[in-house]
């Protein structure tokens, strides 16, 4: 079977690259990881307020539960005078936590089983989706800059002259 032959194709790279250096293009990458980055910081903020205004207890961690299968960490806590086990979320550090520590959960008393620790409240989730919000924005200042600049370099090629109302 032949190779691929580069040469063949010599525009093939350049077209790609000038696409993806195109401001239209950053811009609307940048207006979808706006609307994921702003989607994720609902939910968790959503989520934070939830758990943070739920019912809070001391816990018992435990690193295996005779019914799962998996490495994730459990917690014992007492509910209603009924001592009950529910899986931690995947988010809680199993580094610094050993079988039989108390940990400070926060869980909602109609649904005991939205167990989470209380140091893993909001934090991690709300960095990430502000910073991926953030990134949204960023790239589509950068594009609309980009953009404006384009069009101004556009006008004064059509005219010859500087527009008007334009400092230099």
């Amino acid at each position: 079977m032949p190779g691929w032959d580069p040469g063949a194709f010599p525009n093939a790279g350049k077209n790609v690259r000038e696409e993806i250096q195109d401001p239209r293009v950053h811009l609307v990458f940048g207006a979808l990881l706006l609307i994921v980055g702003v989607g994720l910081l609902t939910l968790t903020v959503k989520s934070t307020v939830e758990l943070r205004d739920g019912a809070h207890t001391t816990g018992i961690v435990r690193t295996h539960h005779q019914a799962a299968d998996d490495d994730r960490l459990w917690v014992t806590f007492t509910v209603a005078n009924d001592e009950v086990t529910y899986r931690l979320p995947s988010t809680t550090d199993r580094r610094s936590l050993d079988d039989g520590d108390r940990l400070a959960v926060v869980y909602r008393p109609d649904r005991p089983d939205t167990v989470t620790a209380e140091r893993d409240i909001g934090g991690k989730g709300l960095f990430v989706s502000s910073g991926v919000a953030a990134v949204g924005l960023g790239l589509m200042t950068f594009a609309a800059v980009e953009l404006r600049q384009e069009r101004r370099r556009r006008v004064r090629t059509h005219n010859g002259t500087e527009p008007s109302g334009s400092a230099s």
